[in-house]
């Protein structure tokens, strides 16, 4: 079953989750029904009729007849809450006509958008099109790698200094030379906090990143087909989600092992980090939002995925779509590495294919979490160590489980730093609720 925490965390803001939490109470529900493929329930509200709340278990998807716009709303979240923590309060029995006609359009809905053929345009303008991009991107990528040599040479010293038009202006020209991912990865390089310990290593990290992106990309012809495609996607190109989709997936249970979310100027990106159980197979999802959207995807952070993904490109970390799954049951099992060394081997790997990948979703088994010298820090069996980057909160709760005695930890690592996102606890997974990304 689902846990209270990775309930919450589909909460659309603080407001909600207070108000969900007081309507949790299955006393509060005049109905409490559940079927193979939903939940559902009737709640008083300020009007003559109840409230008729239902839940997609496939999709985790919401739909309530209270006047709320968010998504969910706080009748969605309780219903979910009372599922979590009191189950045996619903009867199982048929969906009625507002449940099951609902579902049956969500169904017809998905299976459209997956028959749904891509436009192919004119062959001729779309070549004069490309044609004409592809000279002003290489233009922008130019200014750009004289822009990233200059910051370099007059030192990382300077960035705090600068003024946010220092970092627009660049920004700007890539979206100009419609480059649109470069002008992220700038804006990136502005949002660093330079005032905490460490930002040089995060300025050097973005820095590369986009030195090494902008060399490639006019020299793609010298790469690898799948590095060649994940450039140009970086770059700024885009492939529409329906062609992804189209490509054969990999089965497998889909350990969602934590979420990230943070702001690109008006969009909200929810970024989920992903491992495969039985394949090993490491890889990323995203949601793009805008204010008032509901959520397309729904994940919830220490869950399973029974199903099959496709991904964009077939390198070692890539983004994937669920092309079909369904929600199975919280993580109980992780397996990962038990050495640093075999850790640091993976990321090589990723990163001589990939070098502008500097994390990996990974686990962590049979390591002793410790604080010396004012750090936290992984020691593992050979008495090699890796510092732990998470809140004073996560800390104590890792502490406190560990006991002085080894542990398994899921969360993202680069070859200096391991942030947590999780902890295993006799048995099951205990996600640590994460909400913003750097």
């Amino acid at each position: 079953m689902l846990t209270e925490q990775q309930v919450l965390s589909l909460a659309p803001d603080a407001s909600s989750i207070k108000a969900g939490q007081k309507l949790a109470l299955s006393s509060k529900w005049s109905r409490l029904e559940r079927s193979d493929r939903a939940i559902w329930g009737e709640i008083k509200g300020s009007g003559k009729n109840p409230y008729q709340t239902r839940i997609d278990l496939k999709d985790m998807a919401f739909k309530c007849t209270c006047p709320s716009r968010k998504f969910p709303c706080k009748h969605g979240l309780a219903l979910l809450l009372v599922y979590a923590k009191e189950v045996g309060k619903f009867e199982t029995t048929e969906e009625p006509e507002w449940v099951s006609s609902w579902l049956d359009q969500r169904g017809q809905r998905a299976e459209k958008k997956q028959q749904k053929e891509v436009k192919q345009a004119d062959p001729t303008a779309q070549a004069k099109r490309k044609a004409k991009r592809e000279e002003k991107i290489l233009d922008g990528l130019q200014e750009l790698r004289q822009w990233t040599q200059d910051a370099v040479r007059n030192g990382l010293a300077q960035l705090p200094a600068q003024n946010p038009a220092y970092f627009e202006r660049m920004a700007a020209r890539m979206v100009d030379a419609q480059a649109s991912g470069m002008a992220a990865r700038i804006r990136g390089l502005q949002q660093i906090n330079y005032q905490e310990s460490g930002w040089q290593l995060q300025a050097m990290e973005k820095l590369s990143e986009i030195w090494t992106l902008s060399t490639a990309y006019p020299s793609l012809e010298n790469l690898p087909q799948p590095v060649q495609e994940e450039v140009k996607t970086l770059i700024g190109w885009t492939t529409k989600k329906e062609e992804v989709l189209a490509k054969e997936g990999l089965q497998d249970k889909w350990q969602i092992l934590g979420m990230e979310e943070y702001e690109d100027g008006r969009i909200t990106v929810q970024k989920y980090w992903i491992k495969g159980k039985e394949s090993g197979k490491r890889c990323f999802m995203l949601q793009f939002l805008v204010p008032g959207q509901m959520r397309s995807l729904t994940l919830l952070p220490g869950t399973e995925v029974e199903g099959s993904l496709s991904f964009y490109h077939h390198t070692l970390l890539s983004r994937a779509e669920l092309k079909e799954g369904i929600m199975t049951l919280p993580i109980t099992k992780l397996e990962g590495f038990r050495t640093i060394d075999h850790l640091q081997a993976e990321l090589t790997k990723v990163l001589a294919q990939q070098p502008w990948q500097h994390h990996i979703p990974c686990v962590m088994e049979g390591i002793l979490p410790i604080w010396e010298e004012e750090k936290f820090l992984l020691l593992d069996a050979h008495k090699a160590v890796m510092e732990i980057q998470c809140s004073d909160e996560d800390r104590w709760q890792i502490m406190a489980v560990s006991g002085g005695h080894p542990i398994t930890l899921a969360g993202i690592s680069s070859f200096n730093t391991f942030r947590p996102f999780g902890i295993m606890v006799n048995g099951r997974y205990q996600y640590f609720n994460h909400a913003t990304i750097s």
